[in-house]
């Protein structure tokens, strides 16, 4: 929900309280006052502002590239290089006048950004004008250096966009380029990411930065991953890296946004008006359930199968395996996750313990599946159990969704079971016959069960005409 939003429903609310004598007009105008300055004092650029400052930005730079490369190889070498600094003398007087005549935030998101790729651009070109050699990932890393002061600077979020994507694209050549090795990578990931951390700490204290901002929390999902995925080839084997990676974008986003009071935490956000997703809950719940339907398939344990544990991996999994249990009790404790969200179900009544390190359950077992001397053993049990796990997954899904009343979750758990029980048939060896009557029955199921949920929530609202609705309530949204 928008900040916009969150306002007009809050004005609906204070009218409400007005004319039921709960508030008088003094009091109901100083609470609109301080909410529509509180709304002005945390108000981030707007989605479409974003786009619009990236695609004028880069059509600008582009034209005057275009018209430099015509008469670009007759130019003197100094030309040369005072027209590579061009982008970037005009960001830095972009930037000198912003803050001279405290412009507002725009002003300074472009000024911000215009440095930025004048930076690169600058580095770029001069070092072709003298044909320095270097590594490419240096060109990207020292942009991305570069770059960092501006973003406290002018608080910019795009310039920290983009050195997310600076810092990613450093990481994967490096990666590719084995120019590094994994002590390099890691200690790399934990400067270069960590570098951010103060501004983004910043902006969470100061309400700029929440749970459902899109962009910066993806791009952090995204850069934290293309860092794991550097250093896979180094760690044998890769699942319970991935596994845990994901469960920790949802308990890290648990740990910095989520409000003890909140119910909706990651909430999958269909046509829900009044869903608070949250960017790197709903990133790490996906991902999760992409990756078990990906350890369903039985030729990636095969060929898993061929490779050994190294040494080293059984001690990064144990302080993996601790750090995330031990941050899955301080959440339980500070009640910001009220319960795991995967396979919760299969463990009702059973100790509290038990369902606080429910999520750890997978990786444990993919590991002790990896240590069996049986290797073809071993693929078999690993296959049933993580096909099983994704079908409870979707039944569960069905089921809430059936007795909550919401039309998005029941989808997604039926889309769940139909494409496990749609890939395993695919897999045998059944009659076009058998196939097709089960893909039938499977999309019947589809239009029955939402047919019977959409009259379910006419004969409810027939028979409760006056009850009052909710604005916060889930209405067709699917919750993860």
């Amino acid at each position: 929900m928008t900040e916009e939003k969150h306002l007009q429903w809050l004005n609906r609310q204070m009218q409400t309280w007005q004319s039921q004598g709960l508030v008088d007009p003094a009091t109901l105008a100083r609470l609109q006052a301080y909410y529509r300055l509180r709304a002005q004092d945390t108000k981030r650029m707007p989605v479409l502002s974003f786009a619009l400052v990236i695609i004028g930005t880069v059509l600008v730079l582009l034209g005057a590239i275009l018209i430099l490369a015509k008469n670009w190889s007759s130019m003197p070498r100094l030309l040369r290089v005072f027209c590579s600094l061009v982008p970037l003398l005009t960001g830095i007087g972009l930037g000198l006048y912003t803050i001279l005549r405290e412009k507002g935030q725009l002003w300074r998101e472009i000024s911000a950004l215009v440095v930025s790729i004048g930076l690169l651009t600058a580095m770029a070109i001069t070092g072709q004008v003298y044909h320095v050699i270097s590594d490419p990932a240096h060109l990207f890393l020292g942009t991305a250096l570069l770059s960092l002061p501006l973003v406290y600077l002018f608080s910019a979020d795009l310039t920290a966009l983009v050195y997310l994507v600076l810092v990613s694209i450093y990481l994967a050549v490096a990666a590719i380029q084995q120019s590094l090795s994994l002590g390099g990578i890691l200690l790399a990931g934990i400067l270069l990411i960590g570098a951010l951390k103060p501004w983004l700490v910043l902006q969470l204290h100061q309400g700029k930065l929440q749970g459902q901002t899109l962009w910066l929390n993806l791009a952090l999902g995204l850069t934290g991953l293309v860092w794991f995925f550097s250093m896979l080839p180094y760690w044998v084997p890769w699942q319970e890296f991935l596994y845990l990676y994901f469960l920790g974008l949802i308990l890290a986003d648990a740990y910095y946004y989520a409000d003890p009071q909140d119910s909706q935490l990651g909430s999958w956000p269909l046509s829900q008006e009044g869903s608070e997703h949250h960017t790197l809950s709903l990133l790490g719940k996906l991902s999760l359930y992409f990756l078990i339907y990906i350890f369903s398939f039985r030729g990636l344990w095969l060929y898993q199968a061929q490779s050994s544990l190294r040494p080293f991996t059984y001690g990064i999994l144990f302080v993996l395996f601790a750090g995330m249990a031990l941050l899955i009790y301080m959440l339980y404790k500070q009640k910001k996750l009220q319960q795991p969200d995967l396979m919760e179900s299969a463990v009702s009544g059973v100790l509290p313990v038990v369902k606080w390190f429910l999520p750890l359950l997978p990786p444990v077992l993919m590991l002790l599946l990896q240590l069996m001397p049986d290797r073809d053993t071993a693929s078999l049990l690993a296959v049933i159990c993580f096909n099983l796990l994704f079908f409870g997954i979707g039944l569960r899904m069905l089921l809430r969704g059936i007795n909550q009343n919401h039309l998005g979750t029941a989808n997604l758990g039926l889309f769940f079971l139909v494409l496990i029980i749609g890939t395993r048939f695919l897999d045998m060896d059944f009659s076009f016959l058998v196939r097709g009557l089960v893909f039938v029955a499977l999309g019947l199921g589809f239009l029955f069960t939402n047919l019977w949920m959409v009259r379910k929530s006419r004969e409810k609202a027939e028979e409760n005409p006056a009850e009052p609705i909710d604005p916060a309530a889930p209405k067709g949204g699917a919750s993860l």
